[in-house]
Parts: structure tokens; C-alpha cells; sequence
């Protein structure tokens, strides 16, 4: 097949060209596997990962900054400094990793900026 068969079917009108990629009724992962998990890491560099599957609940407290995150066999609570943030990203399931920070840093780390002052895990 010639160049010039293969393209007879051009058009310069828009609405016959091909359709873009985010108008397709599939949509792909940008890479493979569609698991997704959080990772936890304490102060001490031990890190817990879940999968978001096991996530039952989710709550957000204000006063004191608080996220309470219950899986299947574990809650995890996250104390910390401007953290809406991070829940708002664990319900999008976008969060894949969360450090501890010792709180004497707390001082230095600029007003508007997160930081996870604890993280408590404790069994179901």
C-alpha cells in the first residue's frame, strides 16, 4: 500500500480526525498494576505498607490535627500540623507514602507546610 493510499482518508476537518486520547471510553494507568497502597514510615526508618483495599474508614478531626485510618486489621492514627491536605489525597488514593517527623523540627518548618508529628498503629 502507497503513502498516498494509506492517508486518502484524511481530512483537514477537526471533526473527523481521529478522537484524542482523553476522549476514549477506556482509560489506562500510567503504568501497570492497579494496586495501591500507603506506605508508613516512623522516625526509627521501620515502615508499615497497607493496601488501600483494606481501608474501612476515614477520618479528618481539625482540633487536634488528626486523620484516623481504619483497615481491615489495623488502625493508624496521624497526628500532626496542616494535614487536610493529606487526608483529601488519601480519598483520591493518591497518597503512597507518609513520614514521621521528630516534632522538634515543628519550628522550623515553614507555617503553611505539612508535617506528621506522630503516626500510631494500633490492632482492631
Amino acid at each position: 500500500m502507497s503513502l498516498k493510499d494509506r492517508f486518502a482518508n484524511h481530512s483537514e476537518n477537526a471533526a473527523e480526525q481521529p478522537q484524542p486520547e482523553e476522549q476514549k471510553s477506556v482509560e489506562l494507568y500510567d503504568t501497570p498494576g492497579h494496586t495501591r497502597n500507603i506506605c508508613f514510615v516512623k522516625i526509627n526508618g521501620d515502615r508499615l505498607t497497607l493496601n488501600y483495599r483494606d481501608l474501612l474508614s476515614r477520618e479528618y478531626k481539625i482540633e487536634p490535627q488528626k486523620i484516623t485510618l481504619e483497615f481491615t486489621t489495623l488502625i493508624v492514627i496521624l497526628k500532626g500540623k496542616n494535614i487536610e491536605k493529606i487526608y483529601e489525597y488519601i480519598l483520591e488514593e493518591r497518597m503512597k507514602l507518609i513520614k514521621e517527623t521528630d516534632e522538634r523540627y515543628s519550628e522550623i518548618v515553614p507555617e503553611n507546610d505539612t508535617l506528621i508529628k506522630e503516626i500510631v498503629f494500633s490492632r482492631t
